[in-house]
């Protein structure tokens, strides 16, 4: 999750930056190599392999840049390289490139919004884990003669089994609900 939300933030100031300058001069070529300095890894590695493909292996535009979509798993950045490919081929399109931008944008507003609400959700659930598990050494103090039927008969591994179990699977789907918002077509 933190590469992913490092990624994503990085990604909204790179093509911020490269969009605004692709508007200006009209090649995308240009755009990257005017900005490269600014980005930050890792989107600066994935630009910089676009440039050194555009530059040195191939000029085909069109095709760098299906490359350059390959590199990154978003569905943004997907459907900004689809938009510039278009662009390629018409140059009036280059004004709908912000407002996909701006998805970016929206998107981590929503998830700066809805942190806090999740970071109590799993608060509450890490807390609710530690008086589960701590159950068992409150029990040893105050009845030791409950603590051994815990621990040593079959009902009581059972019993410890499955609150084991509900752990593990509660932690994986509190994990899968808590995750960030992505956007989706």
């Amino acid at each position: 999750n933190y590469y992913e939300n490092h990624i994503q933030e990085e990604l909204e100031t790179a093509l911020s930056i490269v969009t605004t300058s692709y508007i200006r001069n009209d090649d995308i070529v240009t755009a990257v190599k005017e900005n490269i300095e600014y980005l930050k890894p890792p989107v600066k590695d994935i630009f910089a392999g676009f440039l050194a493909e555009n530059t040195m292996i191939s000029s085909n535009v069109k095709e760098s840049i299906l490359h350059l979509k390959e590199r990154i798993s978003n569905t943004i950045f997907g459907e900004w390289c689809d938009t510039l490919i278009a662009c390629q081929n018409d140059r009036t399109l280059k004004d709908t490139l912000m407002p996909v931008v701006s998805k970016l944008t929206d998107v981590r507003l929503v998830n700066n919004s809805l942190k806090t609400m999740l970071e109590n959700a799993r608060r509450e659930y890490y807390t609710m884990v530690i008086m589960v598990v701590a159950n068992i050494p409150i029990l040893y103090c105050i009845n030791k003669d409950w603590y051994n039927a815990l621990m040593n008969t079959t009902v009581g591994k059972i019993v410890l089994a499955i609150c084991a179990l509900v752990i593990f699977v509660t932690y994986l789907r509190m994990g899968k609900v808590t995750k960030p918002v992505e956007y989706k077509r």
